[in-house]
């Protein structure tokens, strides 16, 4: 049995999930209604994956769907801190054309806040 932990902060129009474990068959309905509740209230949302030991296909199913869903609102996913693998993943499926890869969760902040400090 696999187990995800995430921890949520809220940046006003951004949210950041920090996720720790492994996003997989067993642990994608835990976070499926946690992700898009957030995406339905926020304009942007940062993934924390530096703890994420292990993403499979429907992990990646439920990043395509917030993509899309942040999208139609103008929106941003970005993806934080990622694995080498899931870097890989994410250049294989094509994701990584759809979305932000970032070293951080606190870079990622910093490059969203800028537009808005543009009067974007």
């Amino acid at each position: 049995m696999t187990d995800l932990d995430v921890d949520e902060a809220d940046h006003g129009e951004v949210a950041v999930l920090v996720l720790r474990g492994e996003l997989d068959l067993a642990t994608v309905p835990s976070l499926r209604d946690r992700l898009l509740d957030v995406v339905r209230t926020h304009r942007s949302v940062i993934l924390d994956l530096a703890g994420l030991g292990f993403l499979d296909s429907t992990g990646l199913g439920l990043l395509v769907s917030a993509v899309k869903r942040l999208q139609e609102r103008d929106g941003t996913l970005v993806v934080a801190a990622p694995s080498p693998a899931v870097v890989r993943l994410l250049e294989v499926s094509g994701l990584d054309a759809h979305l932000v890869v970032s070293e951080s969760s606190e870079a990622a902040l910093e490059a969203l806040a800028g537009p808005a400090r543009d009067g974007r």
